[in-house]
């Protein structure tokens, strides 16, 4: 085994360390998004979201994929660490800052 348990957590714990979140005994499982194109949105209810999509998401018909948060994110110099539920689930994708929309006008919502 290439990769041993006890680093992976060392590992894990570095990561969630970066975005000042030190409470590792409650983490749930890091997914890499780094790849995605992404924003928040929050709706008037409240209700807040993370929409991500493999494309830049400026075509009405564009493929996205959506998922609610259950914390904030936790914004870092280069990524992002988005608590997110995703299919009953509850994980934590790091997304790239750089592939963020910040244009919420030219993004399909």
């Amino acid at each position: 085994m290439k990769l041993t348990i006890e680093e992976y957590f060392k590992l894990q714990h570095q990561i969630l360390h970066y975005f000042h979140r030190d409470d590792v005994w409650d983490a749930h499982a890091l997914v890499d998004f780094t790849q995605m194109y992404w924003y928040i949105f929050n709706f008037e209810n409240g209700r807040v979201v993370v929409r991500y999509s493999g494309s830049k998401p400026t075509h009405p018909k564009g493929h996205r994929f959506e998922a609610q948060l259950f914390d904030a994110p936790y914004k870092a110099e280069a990524f992002t660490l988005i608590p997110m539920n995703l299919t009953l689930n509850k994980i934590l994708g790091i997304f790239s800052n750089e592939r963020e929309q910040i244009d919420h006008e030219s993004v399909h919502v």
